[in-house]
């Protein structure tokens, strides 16, 4: 049984910029902070927090919202140069004090300091190896059985090696996508940068968006995104 205390499936993000003693750009932080807070201000157990002047911190009320606000963190992170490790945790949060940043509880939160501490420190077996020149690192603890935790990690690097190989149309292209599923592929072309008093025919705008999602991977990780959160849920369920 559920203890109506808590919230068995809160998704932690804390993340901590990468080299910030060296540079100025913890200054910014209070901006993306701003934004992550206004873009999901209806999913928040808590809010997102600057702590100790170079860390983002902040709490989503459930692995879906928790993701798609991974993935703006990402997106804010490529499109202002803030490198990041950003360490996720995902289980049960106590309600009593989940909108203080300081004094919220719970195995979501342990689990991703466990997550941005195993980036911090020396890398421990291949998938970490390779992030080492990355300018956004991550990293995903959701139990204490490592299996169940190394399961996930591979599928985020399996995600996040398509997403961060995309072009900056390709980019624009998936982003539009994913903001407008509305919209038919011939709007969506024409919202693209420098797209819109483009002398071009229908059929061939259409074919030439289709063509960018394409060569993006967006259904390829759109669909093991869903497969991502399937097992994330199924493994959170069991501990």
């Amino acid at each position: 049984m559920e203890n109506p205390q808590t919230n068995p499936h809160a998704f932690c993000i804390n993340a901590d910029l990468i080299g910030s003693r060296s540079s100025h750009q913890a200054q910014f932080l209070p901006d993306v902070a701003r934004e992550l807070n206004a873009r999901f201000a209806g999913e928040l157990q808590t809010p997102f927090t600057v702590r100790a002047g170079d860390e983002l911190f902040g709490v989503l009320i459930n692995p879906e919202a928790g993701f798609r606000a991974y993935k703006t963190l990402y997106a804010l992170s490529t499109a202002r140069g803030l490198p990041f490790y950003v360490g996720i945790g995902v289980g049960s949060v106590e309600l009593n004090e989940s909108a203080n940043a300081e004094l919220v509880n719970g195995a979501a939160i342990w689990y991703a300091a466990e997550a941005l501490a195993k980036l911090k420190g020396k890398a421990d077996g291949e998938l970490f190896a390779r992030q080492k020149r990355s300018r956004f690192r991550y990293a995903v603890v959701v139990s204490g059985q490592p299996m169940e935790n190394q399961v996930l990690q591979h599928f985020l690097y399996y995600i996040m090696s398509r997403v961060q190989g995309r072009t900056e149309l390709q980019r624009q292209a998936v982003a539009l996508k994913e903001a407008h599923p509305d919209w038919d592929n011939l709007r969506l072309y024409r919202a693209l940068e420098g797209k819109a008093q483009e002398n071009i025919e229908a059929e061939n705008a259409i074919a030439n968006f289709s063509k960018l999602l394409r060569r993006g991977d967006y259904q390829l990780v759109r669909d093991a995104e869903e497969a991502f959160l399937f097992l994330m849920s199924r493994f959170c369920g069991a501990n």
